[in-house]
Order: structure tokens, then sequence, then C-alpha cells
């Protein structure tokens, strides 16, 4: 998750060390849009995670900080395993 924003935010600012408690918007300098269309799939195409049912994840709404982006993919279930051409 923290190697996934680093990457984002290298289009916005010169690289430095994503903490824990950094606001992703006041701080970090993401907007909304950012998160939901290019940060939150990245996570979850890196993490194994769906975004299936995000809006039952008790931490919907709630993601400030990127600690709170950990623990909203902590509660979202792993993705499907993705069939391959090569069986």
């Amino acid at each position: 998750m923290y190697e996934q924003l680093q990457e984002e935010l290298l289009s916005y600012q010169k690289s430095f060390p994503v903490r824990a408690p950094d606001r992703l918007v006041e701080e970090l300098g993401l907007d909304g849009d950012d998160l939901d269309m290019s940060v939150a799939p990245a996570i979850a195409r890196r993490s194994g995670r769906s975004l299936e049912g995000a809006q039952s994840n008790p931490h919907y709404g709630r993601v400030m900080t990127a600690s709170d982006l950990v623990y909203f993919f902590n509660c979202q279930s792993e993705a499907a395993p993705q069939a391959t051409a090569f069986h």
C-alpha cells in the first residue's frame, strides 16, 4: 500500500516516505477521484484484495490517512484468482 501511494505521489511532488498518520488529502495532496480511480484499484491488484462490496467495509467513507487505507484493505476480501492462458 505504501509503495503504491509513493508511486502515485511522484506525479504530484518530490519523493518522500509516506507515514501512517499522513492525511491523504491535506498532507499528501491526493483527491477523492485519484483515490477511487487509480490508487485503490492499483492497491487492490498489488495486495490481491477485491474492491467488491467496498460499501459494506466498516472503513468505507472513513479513509483519511495512510493507515486508514491499510485498515480498509485489511477488511476487504481476497480477490478471486485470475485465469491465465497457460494451464
